[in-house]
This record gives C-alpha cells, sequence and structure tokens, in this order.
C-alpha cells in the first residue's frame, strides 16, 4: 500500500474515471456519485478537513460524517445510505488502486432502513396499458413501439431515445418489436437519424426532433391513468415485469427457441456460474437486467466448457445451440439444475490417468479411439470402486454413453466428447434426481445436477 500526498477531493477525479473504465457505469451515474460526493468533501471544509489525505481518513471521521447526515432532518434514511455508499465507493478504488485508506467496512450503513421491492404488472394490467396507444395515429405508433421495445430489451429510457434508425438492422430484438417497428417507420416520412422522434405539426411530420426522456415519463403517466393501474407506472417497470414473467413461466418445449428466444440485448463478461437465485426472485429481489446478466453468464461459461455438435440432429424442433444454451441457462439461474466444471491436476486421482503407461496424456484427442479409451477409462474407474457400470443407457432422448446406477441416491448418467444441445435440454426438462456428467475432454468434467423435487 501507497500513502498518497494528494488530498481527498484531488482524488475526485480519477476516481469517477474509475467507475466508468473498471465498473462500467454511465455517466449520469457517474454525475451522480460526484454529487453524492460532494456533501462529503464540503462536511471536510466546514470542519477544516478539506486537505486530509486518504491515510489520514480514520474510523472517527467517518463516525462523525455519518452523524452528520443522521442529524440533518431534510434527509431520508435512504438518501443518507446513497451518500454512505459513495463514500464507500471511494474507499473501495482507493483499496483497488494500492492507496492506504480506511476499509470500506468501515462506514457503516443504516441497517434500519426498509429495501423497497420493485413493482410489477399483472398480465391484465400489462395487456391494458400497450392498449391505450391509439395506433391509427403515427404518436401512438410510436408509443406502442417503445412500451414494446422497452419490455421486450430491458433498455433504460436513456438508452432508448438515443438509439437510431440503424438500430433496425439488430437482429437481437423480437419478431412483434420488429413487426410494431416496421409499422411506425412505414408512416415515418422525415429524415430524422433518431428512431423516435416528436414533431412540431404531427399531421405534416415537420420540425422533427429526438424524443426527450421526460416526454416518455410523461406518456407513461397518462397511460398508466387511463389503463386504470393502481399505482404510478415508469418506464422502468416494465424491467421489472419482464423479470417476473421469465421466471414465472415454464419453458416451451413445443418449440423451445419461443420460450428462450432472441428478444434480450445483454452480453455482460463472463465472471463465475451463478448458483441458485429462485429464493432471491421470489422476495423480488432482483430486477429483470440482473436476471438477463446471470442468464448471459451461464451461457457463456457453457459455450467454454462443453463441445457440441456442429449440427443438431435433424429431428430437433427448430433446434438452433443458442436457445438450447440459453434453455438450460436458465434452468441453472432458477436452480433447478447446479451445474459445477471440475478440472483436474496430475496430482489428483482421475479418470485421465494412462493404465498402461502410467501417465497422464499430453494432447487432447478428438476421434473414434480417443472416445473409446476415454470411455473404458472412466467405466474401470467405477468399477474398481463397486459400481454397476452400463454402456448406452436409455435415457428420455436418445442414450448417454455409460449410466451408473445408484450413485448416492442418484442415477448417473456420462457423456464422452461431443454432445448433442437438443438432447441435453430435452433430458434435463423431463428427468429427475440424476448426475449428469459431461468429459468434453482430458481433465475437464462438466457436472450438471438435479434433485427430486421435494
Amino acid at each position: 500500500m501507497k500513502q498518497s500526498q494528494k488530498p481527498l477531493p484531488s482524488h475526485l477525479e480519477d476516481f469517477l474515471d474509475w467507475l466508468v473504465r473498471k465498473r462500467n457505469l454511465t455517466l449520469k451515474t457517474q454525475a451522480n456519485y460526484a454529487r453524492f460526493l460532494e456533501k462529503f468533501f464540503s462536511w471536510l471544509g466546514s470542519n477544516y478537513l478539506f486537505s486530509l489525505r486518504p491515510h489520514e481518513l480514520t474510523s472517527d471521521h467517518l463516525e462523525k460524517y455519518r452523524f452528520f447526515l443522521v442529524s440533518d432532518k431534510h434527509l431520508k434514511s435512504s438518501t443518507q445510505n446513497i451518500y454512505l455508499i459513495a463514500l464507500r465507493s471511494l474507499l473501495t478504488y482507493f483499496v483497488e488502486n494500492n492507496i492506504f485508506a480506511p476499509s470500506p467496512e468501515k462506514v457503516h450503513l443504516l441497517g434500519s432502513v426498509l429495501t423497497k421491492k420493485p413493482r410489477f404488472l399483472s398480465f391484465q394490467e400489462l395487456r391494458c396499458l400497450l392498449e391505450q396507444p391509439d395506433v391509427s395515429m403515427i404518436r401512438g405508433l410510436r408509443d406502442r413501439v417503445i412500451m414494446e421495445l422497452l419490455l421486450a430489451t430491458g433498455l433504460r429510457i436513456s438508452e432508448l431515445v438515443r438509439l437510431n434508425r440503424d438500430f433496425l438492422s439488430s437482429d437481437k430484438i423480437s419478431e412483434d418489436c420488429h413487426y410494431w417497428i416496421g409499422r411506425y417507420m412505414a408512416v415515418r416520412l422525415d429524415k430524422n437519424e433518431a428512431l423516435f422522434v416528436s414533431w412540431r405539426n404531427e399531421k405534416k411530420q415537420l420540425s422533427p426532433k429526438r424524443l426527450s426522456v421526460r416526454t416518455i415519463q410523461h406518456f407513461f403517466k397518462k397511460y398508466a391513468t387511463e389503463a386504470g393501474v393502481p399505482f404510478a407506472i415508469t418506464p422502468h417497470i416494465l424491467r421489472h415485469t419482464q423479470a417476473q414473467n421469465l421466471f414465472t413461466r415454464s419453458v416451451d418445449l413445443k418449440p423451445l427457441y419461443r420460450a428462450c428466444g432472441h428478444s434480450q440485448m445483454f452480453s455482460g463478461e463472463y465472471v463465475a456460474p451463478v448458483g441458485n437465485i429462485r429464493s432471491a426472485l421470489r422476495k423480488n429481489e432482483f430486477v429483470w437486467h440482473d436476471v438477463e446478466k446471470r442468464i448471459q453468464d451461464e451461457i457463456c461459461w457453457l459455450r467454454e466448457v462443453i463441445s457440441t455438435f456442429l449440427r443438431e440432429e435433424k429431428h430437433a424442433p427448430d433446434g438452433c445451440s443458442h436457445c438450447f444454451l440459453r434453455s438450460i441457462a436458465i434452468l441453472i439461474v432458477q436452480g433447478i439444475i447446479s451445474a459445477t466444471e471440475i478440472r483436474f491436476d496430475h496430482t489428483q486421482v482421475s479418470f485421465w490417468k494412462n493404465p498402461h503407461t502410467n501417465s497422464y496424456p499430453q494432447e487432447i484427442y478428438h476421434g473414434k479411439d480417443w472416445h473409446h479409451r476415454t470411455m473404458s477409462q472412466i467405466e474401470g474407474h467405477f468399477i474398481v470402486q463397486g459400481y454397476k457400470v452400463v454402456r448406452q443407457p436409455i435415457l428420455q432422448q436418445g442414450r448417454a454413453d455409460l449410466g451408473v446406477s445408484d450413485f448416492g441416491g442418484m442415477d448417473l448418467f456420462i457423456e464422452v466428447g461431443t454432445v448433442s444441445l437438443y438432447k441435453l435440454i430435452i433430458n434435463f426438462l423431463s428427468m429427475d434426481n440424476f448426475v449428469y456428467l459431461i468429459a468434453p475432454h482430458e481433465g475437464v468434467l462438466v457436472e450438471f445436477i438435479k434433485k427430486k423435487k421435494k
């Protein structure tokens, strides 16, 4: 850790740049952090601490600032926490940049603040809201497109108003969105590059200008009143509604791709497989864009660890690998299936040890000989442990390479090398109480577990 000689306020610019580069926050969020920290810097100045450096900041200073916020009768408890969270983020920046400063955990948030749960629209409320715009008029058609796009993609309205006409070439929006956008653009006569515009003269479409966030917020309030929704509606509520819809409906098998769809637009950087968040979803603790990020993380992980056929079986219904991967990812995020990647090194007991040479293979071979040799090694591993191993056990869809009965009270199925995603998702949905091991190549196992429903 190094001691910075710059006073705390002088770190603000670097901190805000770090928020954008490392945390991928928007410029608007960056501006909010700057505003929240200005209160802390103002408090430092009023206490003759403006020249205080990060390593000179103490827990006593943090507690006094917290008391200062609590004493402000004009600040709600939730707002006080926002100021404290901004300060905690500044300390996190110091830690990650090897600058000596108090630990972020030293900033104690107000524990009595209740978290506000996001609201959702029911199916009937959503349908009624979508029917409010008069689609016989270009303004109503535009508003309907905005609703459909927000619902399908989870865009923030600040992102939506920046969309241009070239967005129409995107293949990541649903058929419904393409339909409504097509109708809207068919009656657009202006040449403005913005996808959504307002006009001084709507009938003649004169003086088009890019639609503002405030205009969208205003018409949402108007349509919510007309639809009789019993609470205030904002565009953000459509994101929450999509999260609820995604996890309250089951995956449809006829056909699979309609259930997983291609309407979502998020593809976050993969960090690690996500565990069971079903209980959190029941408590409404996650909104749709957070859930979608987790689904995309799982898809990225599955693409990395599973070797699949270049083409799915010809009997797969309208099969595409992305849709099958998405269906498996949804099962993982819902907690219906747990998934783990297991990697072996040469010090561990492994399937991959060559029984003839007492050594480990140095290269990966995929082919008929490699497949049979690997199957024999795995089969011998379980036979030595006293398990009964069956070759080519019949599943609900297709066959596995190996089967082990009564493996810890569950059935164990093993696939070696390349697998069919279509076969995986069908079996994952229709079978219970199993362990499914995939051995894509030497040194790696991918384990899926689905326990019996209680």
